[in-house]
């Protein structure tokens, strides 16, 4: 089983009280509220849920420059991303995460304010609303 295996591998890092494998929450508000920062270091990535998440949750976030992930971080405004694959820029990412403490939250405020004019309730709303609209105009 996938969680066997990547409990074992965090034990034998010496990691094993460090590593949380949470599986699936419907409290995912509360787990990030804990979080100091985000990390998405994907080599394939579409769009990223969580990333949407963390980032209307007002966390920095460091994720990969693949898939979809650059039409939301605008590097160093809202977010940081790194090349995927790369260990070193990802640690120097959190690097800068870490030793600047004012310039991350300043970070994650950018990236709740931008996530939320287009991925926020009322844009949900408005996009399925145009989708009933553009349905019903189809077939008047």
């Amino acid at each position: 089983d996938q969680h066997h295996a990547l409990m074992q591998q965090s034990e034998e890092a010496g990691l094993r009280h460090t590593v949380h494998l949470l599986g699936h929450r419907e409290d995912i508000e509360v787990c990030l509220a804990g979080f100091d920062c985000f990390v998405l270091p994907s080599l394939n990535e579409g769009m990223g849920r969580a990333l949407i998440e963390a980032m209307a949750a007002g966390l920095p976030v460091v994720a990969s420059r693949v898939g979809g992930i650059p039409a939301l971080i605008k590097d160093g405004q809202n977010g940081l991303l790194v090349p995927p694959g790369n260990s070193s820029a990802l640690a120097g990412a959190l690097r800068r995460i870490l030793y600047d403490p004012t310039w991350a939250n300043d970070l994650g405020l950018h990236a709740s304010r931008s996530i939320g004019p287009d991925y926020g309730i009322q844009a949900m709303v408005d996009a399925i609303e145009a989708i009933y609209k553009n349905a019903v105009a189809g077939h008047a």
